[in-house]
């Protein structure tokens, strides 16, 4: 839901939640010390959002917990621009309309149209840990995207945002 708020203010998710300090700039550079980025909790599970001192950055680099425990997403996401998922450890099932789900384990990846329904759970008996890239396109933001879509299955319980 913060995701479709900033897509709509134009702004990247750090921005909006009021922790950027300055503009991405010609020479800039920022560190992320472990577990030192924002975080805050979605229905797939507690994203870790890094480089929070660059505002108006083109892609959100975060780091992703995703806990055991549930056989499918809760929600299903839709956000203008592009993703890549890279699976740091366990294993995720990575659900995306119109595709089937599949399996993906650690040292896999996807790369994707964000702006497609999509979602994951972990898999396995150990929760899940993600690099999670995220490239804003402000073009796409006049690109339709309900909060709350239907499923094109029929199935209509719990989608939202990431």
């Amino acid at each position: 839901m913060l995701a479709r708020l900033a897509e709509g203010l134009g702004l990247d998710l750090i921005t909006l939640l009021g922790d950027s300090c300055y503009t991405f700039a010609s020479g800039a550079r920022t560190i992320n010390r472990m577990n030192s980025g924002i975080r805050y909790e979605t229905p797939f599970g507690t994203y870790e959002a890094l480089s929070s001192e660059i505002a108006m950055k083109a892609f959100q680099p975060m780091v992703v917990h995703i806990p055991k425990g549930k056989e499918k997403p809760e929600a299903m996401s839709s956000h203008g621009g592009e993703e890549f998922l890279y699976v740091l450890q366990g294993s995720i099932l990575f659900s995306m309309n119109p595709y089937s789900p599949t399996v993906l384990e650690q040292g896999d990846s996807v790369h994707f149209d964000s702006l497609m329904l999509h979602g994951f759970v972990a898999v396995g008996d150990e929760d899940a840990w993600l690099l999670s890239v995220c490239l804003f396109d402000k073009k796409l933001n006049q690109r339709p995207s309900a909060e709350f879509p239907d499923d094109p299955s029929g199935n209509s319980e719990g989608q939202g945002k990431s």
